[in-house]
């Protein structure tokens, strides 16, 4: 009987923690070094207003939060997943250069403020509101 209870107990522990989102407020030095080399190199002008690791069943995301608005999402080895600056713009350094290539020619005069990568493609919402999609060989997805 007692140890049906432990199993019972550990059952509805590895339950409540499956459901549970986990995060705290950490400081940069906190992230992996590859993130805080990317906030040095691309946002160093940058002040941050909150720094937040969070943790999801076995998922790590660091995100961070600037005071003019903008923010940033790292996977858990510091490689940024999403930059959104709605209030600014990304900056080009962040940007691969095969879609800077498109940018150049067919938009030259719009700027990013949302870039997404995912496994499969990167994501981009221009300035007037425009999404792009592309692949990882930065070819447009129509």
């Amino acid at each position: 009987m007692k140890r049906e209870w432990i199993v019972f107990a550990i059952i509805l522990m590895i339950a409540i923690r499956a459901e549970g989102h986990e995060y705290k407020l950490i400081k940069l030095s906190q992230t992996p070094v590859e993130t805080q080399t990317f906030i040095n190199t691309h946002f160093a002008q940058c002040q941050i207003a909150i720094a937040k690791q969070e943790t999801e069943w076995l998922e790590t995301i660091y995100n961070i939060v600037f005071t003019d608005g903008s923010k940033l999402e790292f996977d858990k080895h510091g490689q940024w997943k999403t930059i959104n600056c709605s209030y600014t713009h990304v900056p080009m350094s962040v940007i691969p250069s095969g879609i800077q290539e498109y940018l150049k020619h067919r938009h030259k005069e719009l700027q990013v403020i949302l870039i997404e990568r995912t496994k499969e493609r990167y994501y981009l919402k221009l300035s007037d509101g425009e999404n792009l999609n592309f692949d990882l060989h930065f070819n447009l997805i129509q």
